[in-house]
């Protein structure tokens, strides 16, 4: 009872370790941050160590004592090189690990444990192996042979750099990093304290390996670092690898204006120019010298340079920012510079340049193309008014003296040069109004104008239309629409081209002119100074109607909604586009509503109240 009461004490707390580091090595499996792998192995290594150590001292006999010890050493040579892989990766330098010292990492266990294998025949590992009694424990004791020490001492110096990787990553990081590097170092290093004690045969217990019991403390700090500092679950970026791997060239100089270092981007940008250990002389493919440091000290911080450098047959363009580096005595210690290439960005703001250049070229070649188109339809049309309005004039007096002369026939006949007269001639205006409107040349004369007066009388002035058509002309407005201020010209032009729409695509139908009152926000495009109340203004027909695809471009100048609509029903596509300019120039906006073979219904919405601040913004001085 006391024999199995005094071994308990010693296998017990192996075996929490090994369950401890087992829970470990899982919990770096299910993270898979860098590094996590080799950390569960070696991990998973210490819990098999603790494990067969525990059974090793469970052992009655010589042979089962030798079967376990054997078997620890497949922990026990993998530890060592699964510590470096991990600081290794933990740290960031895996690209600095050679394949020939992957090699090594791997063979020299292998080696170990070949040599162990085969102990009887040279006894390198073991000389001499023997049962120890510590009390009611039985104890594996061994004297050492010349390859333990070579393998022990070779392990010791896998550690250690291991540990020189992490306290070099701890330095180099932020306060985070630094206790999960303090937590791995104290793990690693209180077991190796504990194997030396074993190793040199220090204290009363000298055949007893206290390396397994302090794996323990190895656990509690390692879960200590998970559930506190986020152990594994939150790995350091090397700054050497976010160095190595920038877009940006990193140069470093030192106070003598040597290269201290320089990353593969600053490399290829300056080839031969900068190497670590030689002088630098400054990027002189342009004859530019960086900023030397003068009695006010070193060059300011961030400042900022573009230097053309030569490179090969390349010209680049770089952006320098040079920045001076102090040890922690203030003192200067060298300068910082990186340098971006921006070649690419500035043939791009070149050509950009360029571009803008030529638009406004065209843009100044397509004004003044408009100005003299304007001039040229202006003069033009001054041109043919006073031909027609002749021909108008003398068509009615011949056509009078034919009526007198009992001719009424003939008189019919010059009637039509009349009619053909006065078509021709307000084509001419539309064409005028519209390129005065283009121009900002068509003024506006903003008066009180009553309502229901004016539509009377646009509804008077397009009987003739309807009668051509067989339309009726049908009125649904309220006389007490009051008045508003507005230019009762370019309103009343407004309804003669909707009417005169409406007329024309219209055949034994109705065309109706209706106007209503209305609380509303500002109109679409307006400008209306009153916001209260707005003016709207339908003409309805039942003509052929517009298809849906052909109602987007139904403003449009010089287009109809069907090409065989300026053949059958004439036109040139003017009357519409002029009734939407004229409606924006007083501050209003239009819009339609139609279905194929259901006519079409325009609306125009317009403001009560008209600045007059709108005659000087859009009707200029024409």
């Amino acid at each position: 009872m006391a024999t199995r009461l005094s071994a308990a004490l010693y296998t017990l707390p192996l075996i929490c370790s090994a369950m401890l580091a087992a829970g470990i090595a899982a919990w770096a499996l299910y993270h898979r941050t860098r590094g996590s792998y080799s950390f569960a192995a070696m991990m998973g290594a210490i819990s098999w160590w603790l494990c067969a150590y525990a059974l090793e001292l469970t052992s009655a006999q010589l042979s089962d004592a030798l079967i376990w010890g054997k078997l620890q050493y497949l922990s026990i040579v993998a530890i060592p090189p699964l510590w470096l892989l991990f600081a290794v990766r933990y740290s960031g330098y895996e690209r600095r690990l050679s394949p020939l010292a992957r090699f090594g990492l791997a063979v020299f266990p292998a080696l170990t444990l070949l040599l162990l294998g085969t102990n009887e025949l040279h006894s390198l590992i073991w000389a001499s192996t023997f049962l120890s009694s510590n009390g009611a424990v039985q104890m594996l004791s061994v004297t050492h042979g010349p390859w333990f020490w070579v393998h022990t001492i070779t392990s010791y110096a896998m550690i250690l750099a291991g540990c020189i990787l992490l306290v070099r990553t701890a330095w180099q990081s932020v306060a985070l990093y630094r206790a999960q590097a303090i937590l791995l170092m104290c793990g690693a290093l209180i077991p190796i304290a504990g194997n030396l004690v074993y190793v040199l045969r220090l204290g009363p217990l000298q055949n007893l390996d206290l390396t397994p019991f302090l794996f323990t403390v190895t656990g509690l700090c390692l879960a200590w670092g998970i559930y506190r500092k986020q152990l594994l679950a939150i790995v350091p970026v090397a700054r050497n690898q976010v160095v190595e791997r920038m877009g940006d060239g990193v140069l470093v100089l030192d106070q003598r204006d040597y290269v201290a270092d320089i990353n593969p981007a600053a490399r290829a940008l300056l080839g031969d120019q900068a190497q670590v250990g030689q002088p630098f002389a400054g990027l002189d493919g342009a004859g530019v010298r960086l900023p030397a440091p003068s009695g006010q000290g070193w060059p300011l911080v961030g400042a900022v340079h573009e230097v053309t450098v030569e490179l090969e047959v390349r010209e680049r363009i770089l952006s320098v920012r040079i920045t001076a580096l102090r040890d922690r005595r203030d003192q200067p210690a060298g300068r910082l510079i990186v340098m971006h290439d921006i070649t690419e960005r500035k043939r791009y703001e070149r050509e950009l340049h360029e571009q803008r250049e030529v638009q406004r070229r065209l843009a100044e070649q397509a004004e003044a193309g408009s100005r003299a188109k304007s001039a040229f339809i202006a003069n033009m049309s001054h041109e043919l008014r006073t031909p027609l309005s002749a021909i108008i004039g003398y068509s009615d007096l011949v056509a009078g003296e034919l009526v007198g002369a009992g001719h009424a026939d003939l008189a019919d006949d010059i009637g039509q040069v009349s009619t053909a007269g006065w078509h021709l001639l307000s084509l001419v205006d539309q064409v005028l109004s519209l390129t005065q409107i283009e121009s900002g040349q068509l003024r506006l004369n903003v008066e009180p104008v009553s309502v229901a007066a004016l539509l009377a009388r646009a509804l008077a002035d397009a009987q003739p239309m309807a009668a051509q058509g067989q339309n009726g002309l049908v009125r649904e407005w309220d006389d007490d629409l009051g008045v508003i201020e507005t230019d009762p010209a370019r309103l009343k032009e407004i309804l003669h081209h909707l009417l005169s729409n409406a007329c024309k695509f219209t055949h034994g139908g109705q065309v109706v002119l209706a106007a209503r009152r209305e609380p509303a926000g500002p109109p679409a495009g307006g400008q209306a100074a009153d916001h209260d109340e707005r003016l709207i203004l339908q003409v309805r027909d039942t003509g052929i109607g517009i298809a849906p695809e052909q109602i987007g471009q139904i403003f449009d100048q010089f287009t109809q909604a069907d090409s065989s609509s300026s053949r059958r029903y004439g036109g040139m596509g003017l009357g519409l586009s002029l009734a939407r300019g004229m409606c924006e120039l007083i501050g209003g906006a239009i819009s339609v509503e139609s279905s194929p073979g259901q006519g079409a219904t325009f609306t125009v919405q317009l403001p009560v109240r008209l600045s007059c601040d709108v005659d000087l913004a859009l009707g200029g001085e024409g």
